[in-house]
């Protein structure tokens, strides 16, 4: 009899534990079922802002994907793992078609968490048209040197920005095709326009007023001045780091909540120089300024 019961609970005990597994193993399913749905909205990169945070992003200009860019990228995407940070890359798209090493862009592709593409003109350079009649000079890509009191016609401008967002459209970079950052940071009222007819979102260039800072909505666009220029450099001295400091507390005290930090893939050659420069960033910030990257605070 005694036999018999003993069986019978050992019976119960088995069935009861193959059932905990059983039910473990389908809530193990259902879960990594949800998951990508639970995550599935939110937009790589993300980050919580609330009204009263400042994003602070760094940005790297000039990014081709040749493949002598490889090793400032590898070095960037350390930094972004070390520190908790993202990079947006600025690239120039007809050089990013001609130069691109899938190796290189690999970097990319494999870690969007850490990296952004954006807009970065389509040459970096002056039409032909502009060279043909004024000649060789300080020229940026939607700007003529001061002196000449003359502007890129609007007719240029917008074969630019149409050749840059189709080229973008076909490598499937989207933010590329929502936020401009003007080469030199240099265009007038006419680059924005154009930019905003072409669907960019927001686009960061040189205002009419000096700089103060300033963020101003047209419409559909919105033109921003809020970056602070890097030296092109492979070393930083302390004197950088304090010009920066002074630029970015002047940002913090006018009430900007959106300030790009725009480098060079050169600034990211001296590996300990760029790891120290950057560590006193992240470091030296206070509660309510938080890394992301640009696309942050558009919608996407």
């Amino acid at each position: 009899m005694n036999k018999k019961r003993m069986q019978f609970i050992l019976i119960i005990i088995m069935s009861t534990i193959l059932s905990v597994i059983v039910l473990i193993e389908y809530a193990s399913v259902f879960l990594s079922s949800i998951k990508p749905a639970e995550t599935s909205m939110l937009p790589v990169g993300f980050i919580n802002l609330s009204k009263n945070d400042i994003l602070l992003s760094f940005e790297i200009d000039d990014i081709t994907f040749s493949s002598n860019q490889e090793p400032f990228l590898e070095n960037a995407l350390y930094l972004a793992r070390e520190y908790n940070i993202t990079f947006d890359l600025g690239v120039t798209a007809r050089q990013f078609e001609q130069m691109k090493d899938d190796e290189t862009f690999q970097l990319y592709n494999n870690n969007k968490n850490s990296f952004e593409v954006v807009a970065h003109g389509l040459t970096h350079s002056p039409d032909p048209a502009i060279l043909s009649q004024y000649g060789y000079g300080n020229y940026g890509e939607f700007d003529i040197v001061p002196d000449l009191n003359k502007s890129v016609p609007a007719y240029i401008q917008e074969e630019h920005i149409k050749e840059m967002k189709d080229i973008f459209l076909k490598n499937n970079l989207i933010m590329a095709t929502k936020i401009f950052t003007v080469p030199y940071h240099k265009g007038d009222f006419n680059t924005i326009n154009i930019s905003e007819a072409y669907g960019y979102k927001l686009i960061f260039e040189q205002l009419s007023a000096s700089k103060n800072y300033s963020t101003r909505v047209y419409g559909n666009i919105t033109a921003s001045e809020d970056y602070i220029d890097i030296p092109s450099v492979s070393s930083f001295s302390d004197k950088n780091f304090a010009n920066y400091t002074v630029e970015l507390n002047k940002a913090i005290i006018l009430g900007q909540k959106r300030i790009v930090i725009a480098m060079h893939p050169i600034n990211f050659d001296d590996f300990d120089n760029i790891n120290y420069f950057i560590g006193k960033i992240v470091k030296n910030n206070g509660p309510g300024i938080k890394f992301g990257m640009v696309s942050n605070t558009i919608e996407n």
